[in-house]
């Protein structure tokens, strides 16, 4: 049986494709171990002509999907409901598969279906020659904000049951494109189900024009997504410095919102109202920056 799926959103990244396939197409692993998915969201440079001829002569399974374009949520949005394995890995276009990763992969995967109570699986990615950060040992599953107030050093990979995935899909807010992935895995695993890994998985190269570049930009002109996320990581109980960090951008992308015009000056803010005044002052930052970058 096939245990894991890699899916794949992407959005005119055909240069960087070859890299990610080459890298699949070098894992030792077993014929029929993992499957390929890609939710090609609307791109124009060839990106599903290609994927279609790897369908064709891939030695592993190549599923496409093509959807207009409305950012990487919705493809995984998308990309969920064709998901045939247990398991799955979000790998983006300008990550990869690191030599051995897949049988990295799939020994935790064997490893986790020994213990129904782990839903996800994080090790830290690979940046080239910069130094990993290491995770402790940890005997049992956590949950998200024990990860992410405690442990959490550096991006990440993230094995995920498949039913955890289809439970959790991103929420889709009307003329925005873009919500922080934490905004699923906050509410994914709340009451537990991570459990940290030191195993190299996967490998990535940000691109300047990526979504990672582009963070703070991407939050400011998607206000409510940004909001949303915040909210689920203060739900889910974050602590110490990060709910700090939390409740101040929430208020900070609460201003946004208002001066968008998408949230009425009558809605009320939910809690940390100690922390509107930072929020005030990050989004008044934010507007300096704007101009700035204007002028």
């Amino acid at each position: 049986m096939t245990q894991l799926t890699i899916l794949t959103p992407t959005w005119n990244r055909r240069p960087l494709l070859s890299r990610l396939v080459a890298s699949l197409t070098a894992q030792d692993v077993p014929p029929g171990s993992f499957a390929w998915l890609v939710v090609d969201d609307g791109s124009t440079d060839g990106t599903a002509d290609y994927v279609r001829d790897l369908e064709e002569c891939a030695p592993f399974p190549v599923k496409l999907i093509v959807r207009e374009n409305g950012g990487k949520h919705r493809a995984l949005n998308t990309g969920v409901p064709w998901l045939t394995t247990p398991w799955v890995l979000v790998l983006d276009s300008d990550d990869w598969i690191v030599p051995g990763g897949l049988g990295n992969a799939l020994g935790e995967i064997a490893a986790a279906d020994g213990q129904p109570g782990i839903s996800a699986i994080v090790s830290p990615r690979v940046f080239g020659d910069r130094p990993r950060p290491r995770y402790p040992a940890h005997a049992g599953p956590m949950d998200y904000a024990t990860w992410r107030s405690t442990y959490f050093k550096s991006d990440f990979s993230m094995l995920v049951r498949t039913d955890a995935m289809r439970a959790t899909p991103f929420p889709e807010f009307d003329g925005e494109n873009f919500i922080a992935e934490s905004a699923v895995y906050a509410r994914a695993f709340a009451t537990g189900g991570i459990r940290l890994s030191n195993a190299e998985i996967m490998g990535a190269e940000y691109q300047k024009a990526g979504l990672s570049a582009k963070m703070r930009a991407n939050r400011v002109s998607c206000p409510l997504g940004a909001m949303h996320t915040y909210r689920c990581q203060l739900d889910a109980g974050m602590r110490g410095r990060q709910r700090v960090r939390s409740w101040m951008n929430y208020h900070r992308f609460r201003c946004h919102a208002r001066q968008r015009g998408v949230l009425s000056r009558s809605d009320p803010a939910a809690g940390g109202l100690v922390w509107r005044p930072a929020g005030w002052i990050l989004f008044a930052l934010d507007r300096m920056a704007a101009r700035s970058r204007k002028s």
